[in-house]
């Protein structure tokens, strides 16, 4: 299928911007023919492969890497990016629930082995009504502690009262243009040069962990709970995984 073939081409410049990056090639990408996706062939979710998101995990590694970017504020904001893309697609939060979270709301961290025995990082959040779309509120178990904790051990203020992703410094959070501006060029590293016209934005992290644990067959009513949504919603917005 032809979207199957963009996913090479876009995997294929990926290592070789990471080669150039390294020296160890002198060739930063290939100019491969553009496709035209129509029709059937053109993906309909609104969020990543999973080719995609493996690349945009590699290319997070050197997006905060000293060697990528010797400043350290530019560092710090990086690893917050980062933490944040990985917290938003293991709590299955919304982004306005996301970006007001509060150190208040972070009511325990705890390791459980999960049903592969591997060891995980849960985390329990209180998603406060004012932040929840359904302006109910919910306590919920998720994973992704670690990413939580170690944004703890970076930040300045963890009053609270202080939100959990405030901007380097200081105790605002950053404004909408901060987190689209770092999305667009972690797009551009992957690839994804038409992650507008797929729609493909911090809300999509929700997205695929929905769609994570559907392929991992919980049940729908628990991820319902977790995410903050009904039952219906989990199976006809996000039951398109396959």
């Amino acid at each position: 299928r032809k979207m199957s073939i963009k996913n090479e081409v876009a995997t294929i410049n990926a290592m070789m911007r990471y080669g150039f990056r390294e020296e160890i090639s002198h060739i930063e990408r290939f100019d491969f023919s553009k496709l035209s996706i129509k029709g059937k062939d053109k993906s309909r979710r609104n969020t990543f492969t999973d080719e995609e998101y493996a690349r945009l995990i590699l290319v997070m590694r050197t997006y905060v890497s000293k060697q990528a970017c010797p400043d350290e504020k530019e560092r710090l904001e990086r690893e917050m990016v980062r933490d944040a893309f990985y917290t938003a697609s293991n709590t299955m939060l919304r982004v306005g629930e996301l970006f007001n979270l509060k150190w208040k709301d972070i009511l325990g961290v705890k390791e459980k082995y999960d049903e592969e025995e591997k060891l995980i990082t849960m985390v329990k959040i209180n998603v406060r009504p004012e932040t929840d779309k359904t302006r109910r509120g919910r306590e919920i178990w998720v994973r992704g502690g670690q990413y939580i904790e170690r944004m703890r051990k970076r930040a300045t203020y963890t009053s609270p009262e202080d939100f959990v992703f405030c901007a380097v410094g200081t105790q605002m959070k950053p404004n909408k243009m901060f987190w689209y501006n770092h999305w667009k060029v972690l797009m551009n590293l992957i690839d994804i040069g038409d992650f507008k016209e797929r729609k493909i934005t911090w809300y999509s992290c929700r997205h695929w962990g929905i769609t994570c644990r559907i392929r991992a067959k919980v049940m729908l009513s628990d991820i319902a709970h977790l995410a903050g949504t009904s039952t219906m919603l989990v199976e006809t917005n996000y039951g398109h995984w396959n």
